[in-house]
């Protein structure tokens, strides 16, 4: 997990949100309320399509509307195997990490999971909480699945 204090409000502009990413070289912010509980993120490649679809400036499009809208988080005390199994079935490449209380402590992003589970494959060992190469891999694969396939690619 990356430690992430870089976060936006629903009532910012898409801007802002692309000046964070910028300044901060990351694809995905989280959007807090005021108690800094995460309640949706937008990525990089949502501020590009809402910038295409509404042929505006970025400063003139808000967060709200184009935000998610179904949120996917984890807890700094959840197995790895969770995280993965949430990021491949929601083809999710980053994962807010929050407190009990909804608030945002990281991020978790398939980096993270590939750098964990290579240095556990190069140890012989399935690595701290169950991080496995091969399960890696799969996530990797399901969250490029629907790319890959609309662009005639084939997974081997």
């Amino acid at each position: 997990m990356t430690p992430s204090l870089h976060c936006c409000q629903a009532s910012d502009n898409l801007g802002h949100a692309a000046k964070l990413m910028c300044e901060h070289d990351c694809g995905v912010i989280p959007i807090v309320d005021d108690e800094m509980r995460v309640i949706a993120v937008i990525t990089d490649r949502d501020i590009c399509m809402a910038a295409y679809a509404k042929d505006k400036k970025l400063t003139e499009i808000g967060v709200r509307p184009t935000m998610s809208q179904g949120l996917v988080v984890c807890h700094p005390e959840d197995r790895v195997d969770l995280a993965e199994e949430l990021m491949r079935t929601h083809q999710m490449r980053r994962l807010p990490v929050v407190n009990a209380k909804g608030q945002l402590v990281g991020m978790l992003a398939l980096h993270d999971l590939v750098r964990a589970a290579e240095q556990a494959s190069s140890k012989g060992c399935c690595g701290t909480n169950g991080v496995r190469l091969k399960y890696t891999a799969r996530t990797l694969a399901a969250i490029c699945a629907s790319y890959l396939s609309s662009v005639g690619a084939k997974l081997v």
